[in-house]
């Protein structure tokens, strides 16, 4: 089991999004997962920072 920690921070007009993803050194063949998790977050991300430019 892993954990994502999200934290909005406000910066100006803005915020800042951090996000923490621990437990991965417990987790069976991490190398893999990490690759895996990398880009659907990219992918997520990307997402939400494209819908901010578009609004």
């Amino acid at each position: 089991m892993t954990t994502v920690t999200w934290t909005l921070d406000q910066i100006g007009d803005g915020t800042r999004l951090t996000m923490q993803h621990t437990g991965l050194a417990e987790v069976d063949a991490p190398f893999g997962l990490i690759m895996a998790l990398d880009a659907g977050w990219d992918q997520h991300l990307g997402s939400l920072r494209n819908s901010a430019n578009d609004g």
